[in-house]
């Protein structure tokens, strides 16, 4: 993926909230269950995002993550992870239907399941047969070639607040599993005790903000990270983890995307809105 370049804002503020800028387009937290799908999760939401902002509501919708597992299975691990590379492929080239057709189950089933959308009906675009025989929306959805972000903390930052969450991928040791609140920073602890003791494993979630914790007395900068683990999870589905030196890998593999769908008059509308968007920035 092309690192894109940008001019860093001036007017960003100490602390920021997608969902406060965005109210109702950024989509929620949501549970992957017993399935390592944050690949496909973060995509889809990602895209959702994306899509929804982009529109300015227009376009309020949730993409389907499990079309990703079932479908996009070549060189893809299914419930034990993902490339996420190949996942932004598959919805850039034959594109995903929303969440309400092609529902998530993997979460308790433990595996990927077996493709209801074949290549062929997503190259047709129109109307595919939903999974869901009573889901109202029938179309396909598709993202523009995804791009990297650097790392700087800067470039991160403008990107959320110019274009909404992006997708980071980021080292998750055994600790991270209690999490609970606060702003996470990884202790070794584990490493000391031995190989036998320490765990590690990647793992994806969207970017939605950050800010300052100076609860403690000693300002802490953090990012906010929306995660797939449930909103019985750390603070309410989101967790802090530390901003600006790379924690954990955060800032190492940041991705945004374009969005539009596959009807001619509304790829034609996000293209309208995405000029609009480029003369303002």
């Amino acid at each position: 993926m092309n690192e894109i370049l940008i001019s860093p804002r001036q007017d960003l503020p100490q602390s920021f909230d997608a969902r406060d800028k965005w109210p109702g387009l950024i989509h929620g937290v949501r549970d992957q269950g017993d399935c390592g799908s944050s690949w496909a999760l973060s995509t889809a939401l990602t895209s959702s995002d994306r899509l929804a902002i982009l529109s300015d509501g227009q376009i309020n919708v949730q993409l389907s993550p499990q079309q990703l597992l079932s479908c996009n299975q070549h060189k893809q691990r299914g419930c034990e992870g993902g490339y996420l590379d190949r996942a932004w492929w598959y919805i850039r080239k034959l594109g995903a239907v929303t969440e309400d057709c092609y529902p998530y189950t993997s979460g308790t089933t433990q595996i990927p399941g077996v493709c209801q959308m074949p290549k062929s009906m997503l190259l047709r675009e129109e109307n595919p047969t939903c999974v869901n025989s009573e889901a109202i929306n029938h179309n396909i959805f598709k993202m523009t070639p995804p791009y990297r972000v650097s790392s700087r903390e800067e470039d991160i930052m403008t990107e959320i607040y110019t274009n909404g969450p992006v997708q980071a991928t980021f080292l998750v040791h055994e600790d991270f599993f209690m999490y609970n609140s606060g702003v996470y920073r990884h202790t070794e602890l584990a490493d000391k005790k031995g190989y036998r003791y320490a765990a590690s494993g990647y793992h994806s979630v969207r970017i939605i903000g950050w800010g300052i914790d100076e609860s403690t007395g000693v300002p802490i900068k953090y990012w906010l990270c929306m995660n797939s683990w449930s909103q019985d999870w750390g603070e309410r589905g989101t967790f802090r983890i530390i901003r600006g030196e790379n924690h954990c890998e955060i800032e190492s593999f940041i991705i945004g995307a374009w969005g539009k769908a596959s009807k001619r008059r509304r790829r034609f509308k996000i293209r309208k809105m995405r000029r609009r968007l480029f003369r303002r920035f």
